[in-house]
């Protein structure tokens, strides 16, 4: 850890930090520092409280950024009530309520009476009452609001008849498109222009990465080639573990997280919490070895639900992981066994390939909010799930088939 990183720094760089519109940060409590993961509470100058870690401290006031209430922030009533009061014009803050989600009880210009999902307002912010926003849907307004975004609806190929109808547009950089009108209505659009978005999000230099890096002190693992290998988030650099002296990769994303594990040895060897002495499932071995296709299957989902947009999901497998398994112990013509000890040494290297190329095979999973997965397998079972199963569900999601069964 650097010596200048103490209490003492980090109370003269909030006491030093202003921003040309006159953003200011104040200590809410007076804390004891232990160290960069030491939390701090905070206050700016409009009154939103926050609590911070002092290495995100560090890395804002360094960069010249304040903190966003939507951004990883404590969710507490009065910072709450203070981001109604100045970004909502149209509705009156009433109550709070913590749960899953967090909603925000109003009362609108109008009169009208109403719950909200928090993230709802922090992007909505304007025409928050679902009373006041109830319309009648015309081609005349979807032409309208497509053209707003830059988008030219197809009308010679668009029926309209409800909200789950099927838009067909243009898009000015990927040409036709089309989209369910109810996605469109709640911010989704061409979904190749998403993809760049969410890649030119990942830009990072290395400058950047290596200062992060350097702070977490990491001694376990060598970092190697990183200036060779880094390109940005998404890059994946090489250690070598100081322990068993093999080569493995990481993405940058993990790294900053300080989420760095060797997988011979902590994942798959003697020190992993999977071996247990050897008496571990084998579905639950082979699990620690698809954290790639876990990460792929988040980035292509933009790390949220990808019917609900919540930033806090599980990760679906559209063809069931039970169905893998039973393939690829078939393909290589091996038994279930209860221990893991059973099993040699080449047939678990070969299983794992062979579960990770199955995977590769059937394509990548979904990210689903936790009440949208419980309730797509309390309607389809758990185990021996399909694509085609997944397809009807996101079909009838869309088209509000489940609005009762499950809070947004």
């Amino acid at each position: 850890m650097s010596k200048k990183h103490n209490k003492e720094y980090i109370l003269g760089l909030i006491d030093s930090f202003e921003l040309s519109d006159g953003y200011r940060l104040v200590v809410y409590e007076d804390f004891d520092y232990v160290n960069s993961s030491t939390r701090v509470e905070l206050v700016d100058n409009l009154g939103y409280r926050y609590e911070k870690t002092c290495q995100l401290i560090i890395n804002a006031i360094n960069k010249g950024k304040r903190f966003s209430i939507v951004n990883r922030n404590k969710y507490v009533e009065e910072n709450i009530r203070l981001f109604v009061e100045l970004n909502c014009p149209d509705i009156t803050f009433i109550s709070y309520k913590q749960g899953k989600p967090n909603k925000v009880k109003y009362r609108c210009i109008k009169g009208h009476i109403g719950e909200r999902d928090i993230n709802y307002l922090f992007n909505l912010k304007n025409n928050v009452c679902s009373e006041c926003n109830k319309r009648t849907i015309t081609m005349e307004l979807i032409i309208s609001e497509f053209k707003e975004r830059g988008y030219d609806v197809l009308v010679n190929k668009t029926i309209f008849k409800k909200s789950s109808t099927r838009v067909f547009y243009i898009c000015p950089k990927h040409g036709e498109k089309n989209i369910i009108y109810d996605s469109f209505n709640s911010g989704c659009g061409c979904d190749e222009c998403g993809r760049e978005n969410v890649i030119k999000s990942n830009k990072y230099s290395y400058e950047e990465f290596k200062e992060e890096y350097e702070l977490l002190n990491i001694t376990k693992y060598r970092l190697l080639r990183a200036e060779e290998e880094f390109d940005n988030t998404r890059t994946r650099l090489s250690f070598v573990c100081n322990e068993c002296n093999k080569i493995f990769k990481l993405g940058v994303h993990n790294i900053l997280k300080n989420n760095i594990y060797c997988p011979h040895c902590e994942v798959f060897g003697e020190n992993s919490s999977n071996w247990k002495g050897g008496i571990t499932p084998i579905h639950i071995h082979l699990r620690g070895s698809i954290g790639k296709w876990k990460t792929d299957t988040e980035f292509n989902c933009g790390r949220k639900c990808v019917l609900t947009g919540d930033d806090k999901y599980d990760i679906h497998h559209t063809t069931s992981f039970n169905t893998i398994l039973f393939e690829t112990l078939s393909n290589l013509d091996l038994p279930i066994y209860l221990e893991i000890s059973k099993y040699t040494e080449n047939q678990l290297i070969n299983l794992r390939e062979e579960c990770i190329r199955l995977h590769n095979k059937y394509g990548l999973g979904v990210c689903l909010s936790e009440s949208v997965h419980k309730l797509l397998h309390k309607i389809y079972g758990y185990g021996d799930n399909t694509i085609k199963q997944w397809k009807q569900f996101e079909s009838d999601f869309k088209s509000g088939k489940y609005k009762k069964g499950i809070d947004y």
